[in-house]
């Protein structure tokens, strides 16, 4: 894991992504903060011992066309799914609307090596890991 101090990102779009909403669309609606433990993911994470929120679209923190990040996003689902992990839609919001929302997937059961491997593979910047803890952390990869 890379700490914000290594980064090589800039220190205002951390800040974007660590502001960031990550809401879950199904099958449960739940919202999402960094740091920020969430009880409602007791059940869940009793049942499946971990999480993450991984995104395709905008690799890069690029912002592509709404084609190109839509085959991005079926491209993760065809991983996920041939990996027989579940992917749940998600979505990453910024509060204050300074980025678009962006295509996620929530992937219940999946580990901290799967999801860096996916986002690694997709060109992300970073992705949410949640454990036991329930608290969604950001995980750097730059």
């Amino acid at each position: 894991m890379i700490s914000v101090a290594d980064s090589t990102l800039p220190a205002s779009l951390i800040e974007a992504y660590r502001s960031a909403r990550y809401r879950i669309l199904a099958p449960l609606s739940l919202t999402l903060q960094i740091d920020q433990p969430e009880p409602a993911l007791t059940k869940l994470l009793n049942a499946h011992g971990s999480a993450a929120i991984v995104t395709a679209v905008n690799p890069g923190s690029r912002l592509l066309g709404a084609e190109e990040n839509a085959q991005r996003l079926a491209a993760l689902r065809r991983v996920v799914a041939e990996h027989g992990v579940a992917a749940w839609p998600a979505r990453g919001e910024s509060p204050l609307g300074e980025w678009p929302d962006e295509e996620s997937l929530f992937l219940p059961g999946a580990s901290h090596a799967f999801a860096r491997t996916l986002a690694e593979s997709f060109g992300q910047n970073a992705f949410v890991a949640i454990a036991h803890d329930l608290t969604p952390r950001l995980i750097l990869l730059r």
